[in-house]
Formats: structure tokens, sequence, C-alpha cells
């Protein structure tokens, strides 16, 4: 009787370890970057909707506090500050977010910048480095968005497209609804995308090629803070 009892305890927990190793998932956002319905890529000519050409040769922002809710779930990552900066040949970035509990999330948050909270401190975490290039010093905190290129909309020769965005001002949240139904252990994909043509609406480069603190540096933040990066679908 006593070995029965073994038994039947011994099934019970496994089956209970089983359901706890499964209760999680993993979890990628991938973000894709376009120009319009055209994948975007360093050093090539596009045109903005003013019909202005343009060439991006380095591009780079920073995406934080990613966080997923639903009604009785809540998924919040740690450390969570990831440096987005496309290479040369490819257009998608990949973020691996590790597991994710079960349950049904409706609604994505992440933020462009950095928050008040971290922006001028001095320890490594995640992606923050003080000592990078995207760090003006402790005292300004970091660049929330860097865009180097060259814009064509005076002569063919090109002049400077330089815009460093910064500031506690200027770090945005956004929110997308999203059907996530986490279960099973199945690993999950976030595809978004980030259309570098929102980041320029209706900005001429004649006007505002250089962004780096206040008017101008607010411009191009209300642009990336509507609709610059949107969720395409859930896999």
């Amino acid at each position: 009787m006593n070995y029965k009892i073994f038994i039947f305890a011994f099934l019970f927990f496994a089956a209970c370890k089983e359901k706890e190793m499964t209760s999680e998932t993993n979890l990628q956002m991938i973000f894709d970057h376009r120009v319009g319905n055209q994948g975007f890529f360093l050093q090539k000519r596009y045109q903005n909707d003013l019909k202005e050409e343009y060439l991006i040769e380095d591009f780079r922002y920073y995406i934080s506090n990613i966080t997923l809710k639903g009604a009785n779930s809540v998924f919040q990552e740690k450390e969570s500050y990831h440096l987005i900066m496309p290479a040369s040949d490819k257009s998608t970035v990949s973020i691996d977010l590790g597991k994710i509990p079960e349950g049904n999330y409706q609604t994505l948050e992440i933020s462009i910048g950095v928050d008040k909270t971290h922006n001028t401190s001095i320890y490594k975490i995640g992606d923050l480095d003080p000592s990078s290039s995207m760090a003006w010093d402790w005292t300004k905190g970091y660049k929330f968005l860097l865009l180097e290129g060259k814009h064509f909309a005076k002569n063919d020769q090109g002049d400077a497209l330089v815009y460093h965005v910064g500031e506690d001002v200027n770090y945005a949240v956004l929110s997308f609804p999203i059907n996530l139904l986490v279960v099973n252990g199945k690993n999950t994909k976030i595809n978004m995308v980030t259309d570098l043509n929102k980041l320029f609406s209706q900005i001429s480069f004649s006007q505002i090629n250089t962004a780096m603190f206040g008017e101008n540096a607010r411009k191009i933040a209300i642009n990336y803070s509507k609709d610059m990066i949107s969720v395409k679908s859930v896999e």
C-alpha cells in the first residue's frame, strides 16, 4: 500500500514539475526597419514625404521598459534597455526577452529612450553604457535616438543630416493593443515595424537638418512618439 502511495506521489510531483517547466515560453521582438513599403538599409538613398532625398549612415535608438499587460497577467522585463542598431546589410533587429509566464496579454508597452531614473546613471544596465557613443556625459544623460547621414534637399553633393535626441522631456511611452496568448511553452514572436519616414513627417531637411536640443529635437521626438513604431503581427 505504501508502495502505491509512493508511486502516486512521484507521478503527481512529476506532472506538476512538467507543468511548471512549460508554464513559461520564450518571447522575441523583431524590429523591421522600413521606409514606407521599402526595406531600410544604411547608405541607400530614399525620399521623405516631401520628396527630399536622404541617405542614412548611422541609425540607432533605445527601446526600454518593455511590459506586457493582461487582465490577470503582467510581465515586465528586468534591466529592459535595448540599443536597436540596424546593420548595413540587414533591416531587422531582434530582441530576446527570455521566458515569460503563460497568460493572455492585450497590451504591449515600450518606451523610446531612457527613463529619468537611469538617464544620468553611471551604472551599466542592459545596453546602457555611460562610456558609449550614445551618452553625452553623466550629467546630460543618453541620446535616445541617433541618426547621422546626408540630405540632398539643396544640392546633389549632400549636406549633413544629424539628429541626436535625448533629454527627459523627449522620453516617450508607447502603448499598443495586441492579442498575445502565451500557452504550452510555445515560442512567440512580436513583429514590429519602424518606419523612418514617419520620423521625418512634416519636416523639411532644408529647415531642420540638425536636431540636438530644444525645439528641433522636440519636433523629432513628437514624431517618434506617434507612429514611427507599430505592431505588424504576433506569431
